[in-house]
Formats: C-alpha cells, sequence, structure tokens
C-alpha cells in the first residue's frame, strides 16, 4: 500500500548576510522577531510557522538587492488594519528605508522595505482586515 505524501509546509528560510551584526540587530530588535537559536555564525529567528535564519558569507548592498542578487521576498503577514499601520509607523520611526507603503493590491494591502542588507521584505495586511 502507497502512502499518499502530507502537504510540505515551509520551516525554514536562510539569508546570507554580509554584516551578520548589523542584520541580526535589525531583525532581533527593529522587527522584533524572538530568537530562537544562536550561534557564533548563525542565527534563528521564531517567524511564526517558518525559521528564519541569519548566516554569514554573504553579500550585502546599500540598495535593493535585484533578483539575481536575492530572488526571495520575506513577507510577514500582519492580522488587523492596526497592527499593519502600528508597524508602518515603528518602521519609519526606526529609519527604515521603505519602498511601498501602503499599497493596495487585489491579494491585500502591501508596504515593501529593505533590511541593511538590500534584502527586500514586505508587510501583508490580507483583504477584508
Amino acid at each position: 500500500m502507497t502512502t499518499t505524501p502530507s502537504a510540505l509546509r515551509l520551516g525554514y528560510m536562510c539569508l546570507f548576510v554580509e554584516d551578520f551584526e548589523k542584520a541580526a540587530h535589525f531583525y532581533e530588535h527593529v522587527l522584533q522577531l524572538p530568537v530562537k537559536e544562536r550561534t557564533e555564525d548563525f542565527l534563528g529567528f521564531d517567524a511564526g510557522a517558518c525559521v528564519l535564519g541569519l548566516e554569514p558569507r554573504g553579500k550585502g548592498s546599500n540598495e535593493e538587492k535585484s533578483r539575481a542578487q536575492n530572488p526571495y521576498v520575506v513577507q510577514f503577514s500582519l492580522e488587523s488594519r492596526a497592527e499593519f499601520t502600528a508597524w508602518g509607523e515603528r518602521l519609519r520611526e526606526q529609519n527604515v528605508r521603505i519602498l511601498l507603503a501602503n499599497e493596495e493590491l487585489t491579494f491585500g494591502t502591501l508596504t515593501a522595505f529593505l533590511d541593511p542588507e538590500g534584502n527586500r521584505l514586505e508587510l501583508l495586511l490580507a483583504p477584508g482586515r
């Protein structure tokens, strides 16, 4: 008898960074992600259903990385308009470079911003929230 495999769920995603300490500070203190695991050359954050890892040996950029440099987008989903608004305000207060703010799209409201390494990150509020 053949067993049908269960649905896959993303459990881990890693960003390779050039300035490990600066990136670690951003994700831990600006984005306030809880640290799940920390070693000398690895930092794992509890990002809900997935662990977001940082590891050294990447290449940073002062501008948004191209898709060739980083083909991923890390998107954080928010449950309410109040949370979405509060996070937008926090990013501005922390002088985070915002690429797109409160853009109404078919799949929700989006704010896009950069981490210190030039990786694109997004906040998403689902439609109807």
